[in-house]
């Protein structure tokens, strides 16, 4: 059975370590080792280290096992409270990230983000793959420390007109499944937008002129909106 929880990556010759958590964490571990042994781990500090002192010259251990919603929380323990990467070093970590889970506040350089986007380029997964991911991610429970946490992260983001343009031209033309519609209408379904959200949307609409096509679009949602309604009011 695959043990779920918080993992060191040990410098035994130096003391330095590398925190993670992960759902399987020994097959987290494969992967950190299949990356660095073929120099391509995306963490250059301690790819750096790994070729510096060899590989027999680091060990890993699981230092706390946690439920599956419990993960980052936990990991964010081990971490230093000074959130800053000064902080990570001075105290002997090879981690990238001061947040749990986040690369928020880590500014890549434009060689690093380029190797990234190739090394996934073109990467396809299985549909037994896919299924796995779904399953694992359709067990996620989030505490509310959590949710906190990534509203706070989310609110300070800044997303570029690049990435906008990106975003939208990857969701053109997308079509949803009615399963896929139904899902995401009883997710939305009562839920309740703040007054700022509601304002910010309206100020985000003002002048638009949608195109026919959208329109007739949303003018055959709503009616279909409406009948249900009216059925579920004749049938309670």
């Amino acid at each position: 059975m695959a043990t779920c929880g918080v993992y060191q990556i040990l410098n035994t010759a130096n003391g330095k370590k590398y925190i993670g958590s992960s759902l399987n964490i020994a097959s987290r571990w494969n992967q950190h080792r299949r990356e660095l042994d073929l120099n391509q781990h995306g963490n250059k500090h301690l790819q750096a280290a790994w070729n510096q002192y060899g590989s027999d010259s680091f060990a890993w251990n699981v230092v706390e096992e946690c439920l599956p919603e419990q993960l980052l929380d936990s990991e964010q323990s081990y971490l230093p409270k000074e959130r800053t990467i000064e902080a990570l070093r001075e105290g002997g970590y090879y981690n990238n990230y001061t947040v749990a889970g986040s690369p928020m506040g880590v500014k890549q350089s434009e060689e690093s983000s380029r190797k990234k986007s190739e090394k996934l380029k073109g990467r396809k997964f299985s549909k037994e793959h896919r299924r796995k991911i779904g399953e694992a991610n359709s067990r996620r429970v989030f505490t509310d420390a959590y949710r906190r946490k990534r509203g706070e992260l989310n609110k300070a983001r800044v997303v570029s007109d690049k990435e906008k343009d990106r975003l939208r031209t990857m969701n053109t033309g997308r079509k949803f499944t009615e399963e896929h519609r139904r899902k995401i209408s009883e997710a939305l379904r009562g839920r309740k937008k703040s007054a700022e959200h509601n304002a910010n949307n309206a100020a985000a609409q003002k002048g638009k002129s949608l195109p026919e096509e959208t329109r007739r679009r949303m003018s055959e949602a709503q009616r279909r909106r409406q009948a249900r309604q009216r059925d579920q009011s004749r049938n309670p």
